[in-house]
């Protein structure tokens, strides 16, 4: 019982923190444009088709084919927990949250959005390691995103991240890519 109210003043704190940062409107907009792009699933899918399609190099190719089956696990699994947990968003549970989203009547643990970027992440950077910082700043901005619009609490996101993260990095180790988790 102790633990679930450290988690919950923790969660609190940090999405008051956050969430106030979105009440300025051009940050809003950005982070708004941030959360859309992360949350579009067949969007991920079709870059991942379109790089796999022009990919020149095996590796390559299974880099992308491994991103796109971590993504639409990565998306099942938090679906599937969503539900199961039945956590109410933030800006429903606390009247002093802004919320920026249409998802009034969905769940908010985990954050779908935050496992599909990891899970990207992980495989892409596998894949691709070059970028990694790109990869794992797109996720980031995207898990980042979903507090400061009220969408989600932070432990929903970490949670998400590291659901995602798992899945990437199993998928990747499926497909044999090569590189170090970075």
């Amino acid at each position: 019982m102790e633990l679930i109210y450290w988690v919950e003043l923790f969660d609190k704190w940090w999405m008051r923190a956050l969430n106030s940062i979105g009440s300025v409107e051009a940050i809003a907009f950005f982070f708004r444009l941030i959360t859309g792009f992360g949350g579009l699933l067949l969007l991920w899918l079709a870059l991942a088709f379109l790089v796999f399609i022009a990919a020149k190099r095996r590796s390559d190719a299974g880099a992308i084919f491994a991103a796109m089956v971590a993504l639409v696990v990565a998306q099942a699994a938090a679906d599937i927990l969503k539900v199961s947990v039945g956590r109410t968003r933030p800006f429903i549970e606390m009247p002093d949250i802004a919320g920026y989203g249409p998802f009034e009547s969905s769940y908010s643990f985990p954050s779908t959005h935050a496992s599909i970027a990891f899970a990207a992440a992980a495989v892409l950077s596998k894949g691709f390691s070059s970028l990694r910082v790109i990869w794992y700043g797109a996720a980031f901005a995207i898990a980042l995103s979903r507090v400061i619009l009220g969408l989600h609490y932070p432990t929903d996101v970490i949670f998400g991240s590291a659901l995602g993260y798992g899945f990437g990095l199993l998928f990747a180790k499926i497909f044999k890519l090569s590189g170090p988790p970075r």
